[in-house]
């Protein structure tokens, strides 16, 4: 009989902590997890990806040498993706090195930058613009690729659309917790890929 009482409770803790319009947003992300897996499972590893295997295989102490530009190290002249091997590096030390965990992280991001975007429209318009938001996201042919490759890029792309959905957040209940939380996102956008301050500084801008 506890045991049957536990349940609802369990239950209710979960639809406080996740409320039905944030799991909308998570399906929506859940579903380009699983499109891109596919393809992170199946396409062959090309060059750029090699590289990131060679680079992520190194020590923790020739990684650090990233961090200085140190030129006789193949990886000193890509040393813009230091943060990306970094955190790879440390994933592939748990899980080994495969094409497809190291596009894992890739797919993850494009899932979670997915979920970021339905969320800024659902703010914005309300349930068609989640599913509008997401799709343009999530289902954007760059997305699929960026996805599907061991590279720094959906990563990054995640980061942009979190920053962009902490704005919405923030416009709405200001607080200094979400503002350190935007200001964490675009600083991780440009780090793992330092492009990203084009359109980083348009948000800027723009919020």
């Amino acid at each position: 009989m506890p045991r049957n009482e536990a349940s609802p409770t369990r239950i209710g803790v979960v639809q406080r902590l996740v409320p039905q319009s944030v799991r909308g947003d998570a399906v929506l992300g859940l579903v380009v997890v699983l499109l891109t897996l596919v393809g992170a499972w199946r396409v062959s590893p090309w060059l750029d990806e090699v590289a990131t295997a060679h680079v992520v295989s190194y020590s923790s102490r020739d990684m650090a040498s990233m961090w200085q530009g140190i030129p006789t190290l193949p990886s000193g002249s890509d040393m813009v993706h230091a943060a990306y091997y970094e955190v790879v590096h440390w994933w592939v030390d748990l899980v080994g090195i495969t094409p497809f965990t190291l596009r894992l992280p890739s797919v993850i991001a494009a899932g979670v930058g997915t979920m970021a975007m339905a969320g800024v429209g659902r703010r914005l318009v309300g349930r068609r613009g989640q599913l509008a938001y997401a799709a343009a996201y999530g289902l954007l042919p760059r997305t699929l690729l960026m996805a599907i490759e061991a590279r720094p890029y959906a990563m990054s792309s995640m980061f942009a659309a979190l920053a962009l959905l902490l704005v919405m957040v923030y416009r709405r209940r200001p607080s200094w917790l979400r503002w350190v939380g935007l200001v964490l996102a675009i600083a991780a956008a440009m780090l793992v890929h330092l492009y990203a301050a084009l359109p980083m500084a348009g948000l800027v801008a723009a919020a």
